[in-house]
């Protein structure tokens, strides 16, 4: 029985699997870096040389500095999060003072 269904399995996805391989082994880069901009063949096919080159890494000039903080993100949000910080730190103090009163210092 369990073969039966791998048997089916196989001829229902194995024209699907065969007609991905050919088109994967046919893959470039082309229309990708020619829809950017770069004057790049169209045929041109993509191997590991190739693929190193395009990834590169980009590096600071010297004297340059990174800043982490987000020069896009809207200032309602930055304020919101500091107002729930400190709403939950008081909270949190609120239910403290509360447990110690009632449960441990109780006479």
């Amino acid at each position: 029985m369990p073969l039966a269904i791998l048997g089916i399995m196989g001829v229902i996805s194995g024209p699907a699997v065969i007609i991905a391989w050919l088109k994967l082994r046919q893959r470039n880069r082309g229309p990708s870096l020619d829809a950017s901009g770069s004057p790049v063949n169209a045929r041109a096919k993509v191997n590991i040389p190739f693929g190193r080159s395009l990834t590169g890494t980009a590096k600071l000039p010297p004297g340059a500095s990174r800043s982490l903080q987000d020069s896009y993100q809207r200032k309602s949000a930055r304020r919101r999060f500091w107002f729930w910080g400190i709403l939950v730190l008081i909270v949190a103090a609120a239910v403290t003072c509360y447990v110690l009163k009632t449960y441990v210092l109780a006479p």
